[in-house]
C-alpha cells in the first residue's frame, strides 16, 4: 500500500483500509481447475494472535468434495523406488507405550487464498476477489459466497492497576470488621 500523493507527510492514514493476501501457485493450479458449478466462500473474521496483537484474517475455500466425486492421485511405481511416499518402521514397543491416540481427523475442503484486511465489510473483500481475478482467471466464472461472521470484538481484561470494588454483601448479612 502506497501512501497517496496528496499526504505531505509521506505516511499513510492507519484509518484507510488496506488488503494483503497471499496465495501459492499450488493454490492458484487448485483454484483453476476446481468446478465453475461449485461455489467458493469467503469466511472470516478468524483471530490470529501476534505478540500482544490480535489480528483478522479471511480465507477463499471450498466445500469438501463428496467421496465419489474425489480423484486419487496415483503415485507412479518408479516414483517409490527413489522417493518412498510412506515409511513404516516397526519399532518395539514397552508395555508402557499408550497405543491409542486421541486424533480425530476432520476433512476440510481447500483453502485458495488467505488475506488480512483493515475492513471486514463485504465491499473490502470484493476488492480482494476482484484483486484475485486478475492472476486467477478462472475465478470470474465461479460464484463466491460471503459468509462473515457478525463481530470481530476482543475480549478485555481489567487492567492490572485497577481493582474493581468487591460486591456488597447479601442481605440480611453484615460485614465483619
Amino acid at each position: 500500500q502506497m501512501p497517496s500523493s496528496t499526504d505531505s507527510t509521506g505516511a499513510a492514514d492507519p484509518a484507510e483500509p488496506h488488503i494483503v493476501g497471499i496465495q501459492t501457485p499450488d493454490q492458484q493450479a487448485a483454484l483453476a481447475h476446481h468446478n465453475p458449478a461449485r461455489p467458493v466462500f469467503v469466511e472470516g473474521p478468524f483471530s490470529l494472535w501476534l505478540r500482544n496483537k490480535c489480528v483478522y484474517y479471511h480465507i477463499l475455500r471450498a466445500d469438501l468434495l463428496p467421496p465419489e466425486e474425489r480423484e486419487v492421485e496415483e503415485i507412479p511405481e518408479e516414483w517409490n523406488l527413489y522417493y518412498p511416499m510412506q515409511l513404516h518402521l516397526d519399532y518395539g514397543r514397552s508395555g508402557w507405550d499408550d497405543y491409542e491416540f486421541d486424533v480425530h481427523k476432520v476433512e476440510e475442503g481447500p483453502v485458495f487464498a488467505i488475506c488480512m484486511a483493515g475492513a471486514h465489510d463485504q465491499a473490502t473483500l470484493a476488492k480482494w476477489i476482484q484483486g484475485l481475478q486478475e492472476t486467477n482467471p478462472a475465478l470470474a466464472q465461479i460464484p463466491v459466497v460471503f459468509r462473515l461472521a457478525g463481530s470481530t470484538g476482543e475480549l478485555l481484561a481489567p487492567s492490572s492497576g485497577l481493582e474493581e470494588p468487591s460486591p456488597p454483601p447479601p442481605e440480611g448479612q453484615e460485614e465483619e470488621e
